[in-house]
């Protein structure tokens, strides 16, 4: 009798095991089935993850800096032999006293900056020999928008500034 019940037992759990393997198998199958699905979800996150990437790079985004930081870049047009002669920043100040933009060229000595003097914005451009400047007449205020524009010639040099607010 003992054996007989050896046999039923290892008989059960044969059956169990199978089972379990019947199991398995058709979840192996469901999860097959369901792949080609979700690497087509993947695949199309991936692409409108890429497409929002693009158009993040593209958008303007506003920065922030505290009185003391900065950021120090290196000019992408420095080899460039036709280079620019303008500027435009949008900016909202905090502070009504500070540098806006700054650039040097290290090789012909010549200086660009704009920067906020007691509520105006001022733009000077120099060479070795001379240095020229001209004082926007608007008056800056704390936490308004402001677009400043910045031009220099062989001979002259000008700026701009216009308040204006922007509509979110």
């Amino acid at each position: 009798m003992f054996f007989v019940e050896t046999v039923g037992a290892f008989q059960t759990q044969e059956n169990n095991a199978l089972a379990a393997v019947t199991s398995i198998n058709a979840s192996e199958r469901e999860i097959l089935s369901l792949q080609p699905d979700l690497t087509q979800r993947f695949t199309d996150l991936l692409t409108k993850l890429t497409l929002v990437q693009s158009k993040m790079a593209a958008l303007e985004q506003p920065v922030s800096f505290s009185g003391t930081t900065f950021v120090t870049i290196t000019n992408p047009d420095a080899g460039v032999s036709r280079r620019y002669n303008s500027i435009g920043l949008d900016f909202i100040p905090s502070w009504l006293k500070g540098v806006l933009f700054f650039a040097e060229n290290d090789q012909t000595r010549e200086k660009l900056l704009i920067q906020l003097v007691n509520s105006s914005v001022v733009f000077e451009y120099s060479n070795v020999d001379v240095t020229n400047t001209a004082v926007s007449p608007a008056s800056i205020e704390v936490g308004v928008w402001y677009r400043v524009y910045a031009t220099r010639y062989v001979t002259s040099q000008s700026s701009c500034t216009t308040e204006y607010a922007l509509l979110w």
